[in-house]
């Protein structure tokens, strides 16, 4: 975040943007991947999408706030769909439309 906002900044230095800490958390538990941003407690609605069944499960949780909007996203063993997630949630998406990019192959 810091590294995208100082280079964001050197290259329009006539209109800075001051530092914002995007609410991002990973964790690497042995072969599994669990990756947190946004601020869920602001979350009224969640949809879980992706593969929850098998030995190694694939899912992101997509949660919006009372406005619609994402709010948060959880991704377990799905990287990819996670930077996309993060993505819509700094784009502040609405959440059925978070939902149908994510779905999508």
């Amino acid at each position: 975040d810091q590294a995208r906002c100082v280079a964001r900044n050197i290259a329009h230095p006539d209109a800075p943007e001051a530092y914002r800490s995007s609410d991002y958390v990973w964790s690497d538990q042995y072969d599994w991947k669990v990756q947190v941003a946004g601020q869920r407690a602001r979350a009224t609605a969640e949809w879980v999408i992706g593969t929850p069944a098998g030995e190694r499960p694939q899912v992101m949780v997509v949660h919006a706030d009372a406005d619609g909007r994402v709010c948060a996203v959880v991704g377990l063993n799905w990287p990819r769909a996670f930077v996309r997630g993060r993505r819509l949630l700094d784009e502040r998406t609405t959440a059925a439309q978070a939902r149908d990019l994510l779905a999508a192959p």
